[in-house]
């Protein structure tokens, strides 16, 4: 699906305007163990040869306990921002940024895009996946998924992606640096590190809207979930150069 166009789904433009934001005294994190973060030189700043979009929103679905419908409003409203000059600047062209929702974003049409990105994408380049649905438990195993549209809950591990196992799928199709964000309940990092941030291969970067027992909520005043509300907010309020 390209953003540029309606699909027959009928979602407003994003509405969320700049405001002036709440100052927030952060208290830093501590050190992750074993990351040395790389500080760029000043001729080094962001400056990635291309980037590149994976948009997911598992809404419709055809188990119908696991849809979701919010789930692909919050992918239009990320893929049309991103494609914005006023905030992600991405190229805004379907082969740069792809958006899969609903029917299309199946287990193994998303396993084709993220292969596809990797034939593209060069090792200078960034990546990034938007990905919001459902989280869900196996709590047989404690194995945690994220659903896609042709998920099954009684053969989760089949149809779904375990999330354990996601970044490391990332890493292996494509050799750019990549930023997953994951907006799903439980889709946080079970080790013992900072909130929603994990660190798998040294090429990838998750970003969840969780912790691994955590419900992640939407909201139907914002028409967002509260996670992808925050992030566009942001991006918006701060022209694409939120520290």
């Amino acid at each position: 699906y390209y953003p540029g166009e309606n699909f027959g789904l009928e979602f407003p433009e994003p509405s969320i305007a700049p405001r002036q934001r709440p100052q927030i005294a952060v208290q830093p994190l501590p050190p992750l163990p074993g990351f040395k973060p790389r500080r760029p030189a000043p001729s080094d700043q962001a400056q990635y040869r291309q980037k590149w979009a994976l948009v997911i929103g598992v809404g419709k679905t055809i188990d119908p306990a696991l849809e979701l419908k919010i789930s692909s409003k919050d992918a239009f409203d990320v893929a049309r921002m991103l494609m914005d000059p006023r905030a992600g600047r991405f190229p805004p062209d379907p082969t740069h940024v792809r958006l899969l929702v609903d029917g299309r974003a199946t287990r193994a049409e998303i396993e084709q895009e993220i292969s596809n990105i990797g034939k593209l994408a060069g090792p200078d380049d960034l990546v990034l996946v938007y990905y919001t649905s459902h989280g869900i438990t196996d709590f047989a195993t404690n194995r945690r998924y994220l659903a896609t549209n042709d998920t099954v809950l009684r053969d989760v591990a089949h149809t779904s992606f375990e999330m354990s196992d996601f970044a490391r799928f990332l890493g292996a199709r494509i050799n750019s640096q990549v930023v997953a964000i994951l907006d799903a309940c439980v889709s946080g990092n079970p080790e013992n590190t900072p909130k929603g941030l994990v660190l798998p291969p040294s090429n990838v970067v998750v970003i969840s809207s969780s912790e691994s027992t955590e419900a992640s909520w939407v909201s139907s005043r914002l028409q967002n979930s509260y996670f992808t509300f925050y992030f566009l907010d942001t991006m918006w309020s701060t022209n694409g150069k939120a520290p």
